[in-house]
């Protein structure tokens, strides 16, 4: 394998679970070319190329909805795909529906790449009670790989290169979910921190999120502000990873910062609701905790949540 294109439709979360395979691919094939394509969105044109000084992808080829559903705009998707002369692509779509799976592999058919890798045992490893997502990917494109190489391919190690976040104690709370069809509402987030303070006052909060949980930062920043260091909408991804990769705890509904903070085995809590298989996308992160109902998401109090922290803060 000389150049690989790798396809995923993909938000950060979604694209950080397939760093065990990035990383496998340049263990296997050194000096390779792995392009990643994916819909390109608001929420995906900071997804990261190299973590760690570790060069993940080359390059990313993004494309619009409307690319892959109009005849003639596929055709020139398809001829730019061409170009580029890849000899491997590797389908790492998430099971959904074989009217799809078979949409995909008809467009790929016609990019004429030679080896084509995800198609065949896309059904085989689609148990999620069995494999989390992290795994069924892996599983797809390497099938005989154990569980334990998955997970020490999946992390990095926690090196404090920072001394100015070194000195600092703090915590880290991402408040929002792109994916989720419920979030958590803002009462639950303000009772939470509330908690927190109460007990912990001498520690930091740093809040962290896109655009879309501005209103509910600002809301716990205004109405604590002591030690509070909102940072929603004001980093680089690069910033954080790195305000991640050295918090004492990560508390967050499911969303990108839940796997980053994975990557580093740093204590976690997962707010989840059953929208999805159960443990399709668990972190395989020992120090991650989740709860997780099988109803509305707003039946976790921030009691649970705060009992949770004490136990591993």
């Amino acid at each position: 394998m000389k150049k690989i294109l790798i396809y995923r439709n993909s938000n950060l979360g979604d694209f950080l679970i397939t760093i065990p395979i990035l990383r496998k691919l340049r263990q296997k094939f050194p000096g390779c070319n792995i392009t990643f394509m994916t819909i390109k969105n608001k929420r995906n044109f900071f997804l990261p190329k190299n973590i760690e000084n570790k060069i993940l992808v080359d390059d990313f080829l993004l494309f619009k909805k409307e690319d892959y559903k109009n005849f003639f705009q596929s055709i020139k998707l398809i001829n730019k795909i061409k170009k580029k002369k890849f000899d491997t692509f590797i389908y790492l779509q998430e099971f959904s529906s074989f009217p799809r799976i078979f949409r995909d592999y008809i467009f790929f058919i016609f990019s004429f790449i030679p080896n084509k890798i995800g198609f065949s045992n896309y059904f085989l490893y689609r148990n999620y009670k069995k494999f989390s997502e992290t795994i069924y990917l892996f599983k797809r494109v390497f099938d005989k790989s154990s569980v334990s190489e998955i997970k020490k391919l999946m992390f990095f190690k926690n090196e404090i290169n920072n001394r100015i976040i070194k000195k600092k104690i703090y915590i880290t709370i991402s408040p929002g979910s792109i994916s989720a069809p419920e979030k958590w509402n803002d009462k639950n987030w303000l009772k939470l921190v509330n908690l927190i303070k109460k007990k912990y006052n001498h520690i930091n909060i740093i809040l962290t999120g896109t655009l879309s949980e501005n209103k509910i930062c600002n809301k716990i920043k205004k109405k604590f502000n002591y030690r509070i260091i909102n940072l929603c909408n004001k980093t680089s991804i690069e910033e954080l990873f790195n305000i991640i990769k050295h918090t004492r705890v990560h508390i967050c509904q499911d969303n990108g910062s839940m796997h980053v903070a994975s990557l580093y085995r740093k204590k976690n809590i997962s707010i989840f609701n059953n929208h999805d298989p159960f443990g399709k996308w668990f972190p395989l992160n020992k120090k991650s905790k989740i709860i997780s109902v099988n109803r509305s998401i707003n039946f976790i109090k921030p009691e649970m949540v705060f009992k949770l922290f004490k136990d591993i803060y």
